[in-house]
């Protein structure tokens, strides 16, 4: 690992924002193996269902149809009632008293008495998402103007998971809206016990929790777990294969801050592991408070500075020197990153080529680097420090002030949320480029930080272009075709510049 990983770590897909991706978190509450019976089309579900390696029967209105049983598993995907209630019937001789059932959004309700588990339903539309978003901003709007406190829909976010608690939330109820399941014995999958037993821990049954991907189609699904000595744990699960190389990265990032004393609070790993192809990831469970759920409007009180202090510490306890030439070879690689995807205008693409040449005359140290540190993956706990969540982006030699710029920018859009106003490049040069409570607040920081990790002054105003160039690289492999000031990324770096950082401490 080099101070360029830090630079191009980020080019495969981010965890958060899949594009094009179905929500198959339901697949995990299936028995590895299963005989899974498919109402309706397998094709949908048969290739997901491939990491449990599950043998996949299917039948369909158009045709007669026998199965052998036992069936693990039942999947309707089919939406004509007399035909699936006819079908399921048919089923029953073979299905065990442990058979799961899950009824995915829009299909027909099987008959009989079970306990459902709703585990939410199609992602919104793109409209339907810019509608609520539109009507959250009014709302922040109308409640700044009569200075009351923040709606509850700004302090909210996508990346908070909605856990499902089993069996407190069991509810008869199924709705064709969303995916409903079915577990005769509620308890946790048998292969998360297994997993945890391997690595000496005992799982109470009755005490679990399930957290399906909610607003955002993710590569992971987390389970709440709660060990026999009643302490809880999180263990997260990739959903394909192809994202195992994120958790790993997790497990390795927790492995080493587990070693420090840091001010930031970060979960403890308890084992990284393998379910079939797909890495498995348990930790503790920090509490505290969502970070958004507790700044204030104007994001520079207390628990805004808090964040801004841990990340210093973190800076501070993990620097290290880069080898002669190391910063000039990640720059330039980063800066043609960002010209070979974007194809930027030649003053953009002058710019940053600049900025990166400028970096390379310095010998800049590496720290170990979040990748992610918004506010969405942070906590405030009851003494006021913070705790650190999704360490999936780490870098153990990445780019300092990376992480500071980023953070300053998520408060920056808490802030604006507040306000009622869209978040935009103009909003981004008022708050950074220009005098601003916020401006202030991240100048006094960096000029912490600098004095901590020792980063010249003069490369922190290119510091702040190449972070930008770099979040501008990450967020293209989640766009279909990328296009210069089309994504959130470009837009933010083209302010970066057309107007001077001008840091100064």
């Amino acid at each position: 690992m080099t101070l360029l990983a830090g630079t191009r770590r980020l080019v495969m897909a981010p965890s958060s924002n899949l594009p094009q991706v179905a929500d198959a978190a339901w697949l995990f509450l299936i028995p590895k193996h299963a005989r899974v019976l498919v109402l309706g089309n397998a094709d949908l579900v048969r290739a997901e269902l491939a990491h449990i390696r599950a043998d996949v029967v299917t039948t369909a209105p158009d045709g007669p149809w026998t199965v052998e049983g036992p069936i693990d598993a039942l999947v309707v995907e089919q939406a004509d009632v007399e035909w699936v209630r006819k079908a399921y019937r048919d089923a029953e001789p073979v299905m065990g008293p442990d058979s799961v059932v899950v009824q995915l959004p829009g299909s027909a309700s099987v008959p009989g008495d079970r306990d459902w588990i709703m585990l939410g339903g199609p992602k919104p539309s793109r409209t339907a998402r810019r509608l609520r978003r539109i009507v959250t901003l009014g709302v922040a709007r109308l409640t700044t103007l009569l200075h009351r406190d923040v709606p509850t829909g700004v302090r909210q976010h996508a990346s908070d998971v909605g856990f499902v608690n089993i069996p407190n939330d069991v509810s008869a109820r199924r709705d064709p809206l969303q995916t409903a399941a079915s577990l005769p014995t509620l308890q946790p999958p048998d292969y998360l016990s297994l997993i945890g037993k391997t690595h000496g821990l005992s799982f109470v049954s009755d005490t679990w929790s399930f957290g399906p991907p909610r607003g955002f189609a993710s590569q992971k699904v987390i389970f709440g777990l709660q060990s026999e000595d009643g302490s809880e744990i999180i263990a997260k699960l990739t959903q394909r294969s192809a994202f195992n190389a994120r958790l790993q990265a997790e497990a390795d990032a927790l492995r080493s801050l587990n070693q420090l004393a840091l001010k930031m609070a970060t979960p403890a790993l308890l084992f990284a592991d393998e379910y079939e192809t797909l890495t498995i990831v348990g930790q503790t469970r920090i509490t505290g408070a969502p970070m958004r759920a507790v700044l204030d409007r104007e994001a520079v009180g207390p628990i805004a500075q808090a964040g801004f202090s841990a990340i210093i510490d973190l800076g501070a306890r993990t620097v290290r020197g880069s080898a002669p030439g190391e910063t000039l070879h990640a720059m330039e690689t980063l800066a043609q990153d960002l010209i070979d995807i974007y194809r930027p205008p030649a003053g953009a693409m002058e710019a940053v080529r600049s900025a990166a040449s400028h970096l390379g005359t310095f010998e800049l140290p590496a720290v170990f680097m979040h990748g992610d540190l918004g506010v969405w993956n942070m906590l405030c706990k009851d003494d006021g420090s913070v705790g650190v969540l999704d360490w999936e982006n780490a870098d153990p030699e990445g780019v300092p002030m990376w992480d500071m710029f980023v953070y300053a920018r998520t408060l920056g859009v808490f802030q604006a949320d507040a306000s009622g106003r869209r978040y935009s490049s103009s909003v981004f040069t008022h708050q950074f480029l220009r005098e601003s409570a916020l401006r202030y607040s991240l100048m006094s920081h960096l000029s912490e930080y600098r004095r901590h990790v020792d980063v010249p002054a003069e490369a922190v105003d290119s510091l702040f272009v190449m972070c930008w160039a770099q979040q501008a690289v990450r967020e293209a492999a989640g766009q279909v075709q990328p296009t210069w000031l089309q994504t959130r990324g470009t837009q933010v770096l083209a302010a970066a510049l057309s107007f001077p950082f001008g840091f100064r401490d």
